[in-house]
């Protein structure tokens, strides 16, 4: 049998408002009451599971669920779990976290909004994550030469895997 992927909205909320983005930002986070079923299907169907991806709004405003939700299934689904963030809130707790559980962490670099290259990339080399970061690079109109300079110092410093998601289409 092929082995299924899980995408998890954790939370609707999100510290950007991107002028593109069609999440409803109402501040929802999933209850005590779906972690827990979420909990019970991994559970029973941990063999079918094939990576667990955290989604939001901004999952890292979700942190603790995202902790809970781990720390119960993480037996069953070691080190396959993916999260798409913006960055703007990764801090040291953060990374070792992600360095521990995650085999697949998307950084969205939105050109809209502030993205601290130096810093990600700092904070990059002190953590074992070769092999396991991704970019969304987001082009806003207006702001495609902000974009090109954020991928030209992520290529030059090694970086080789990107999404390049133009905004035209809203």
């Amino acid at each position: 049998m092929k082995k299924f992927n899980i995408i998890t909205h954790i939370t609707t909320a999100c510290n950007f408002d991107c002028s593109y983005c069609d999440v409803v930002k109402d501040g929802r986070k999933l209850s005590t009451s779906t972690l827990e079923k979420i909990i019970d299907f991994v559970e029973k169907n941990h063999d079918n599971i094939g990576r667990f991806k955290f989604f939001g709004g901004e999952p890292l405003l979700a942190f603790k669920n995202m902790k809970k939700l781990i720390e119960a299934t993480e037996w069953n689904i070691w080190k396959n779990y993916e999260i798409v963030t913006n960055t703007s809130l990764l801090k040291p707790e953060v990374w070792e976290y992600l360095e521990k559980y995650f085999s697949h962490i998307f950084f969205s670099i939105d050109s809209e909004n502030d993205f601290s290259y130096d810093k990600v990339i700092r904070i990059i080399g002190e953590y074992n994550l070769e092999g396991k970061l991704y970019f969304n690079l987001v082009i806003s109109p207006g702001k495609e030469q902000f974009a090109r300079e954020q991928f030209e110092k992520l290529y030059k410093s090694g970086m080789r895997w990107f999404n390049i998601l133009p905004v035209y289409f809203t």
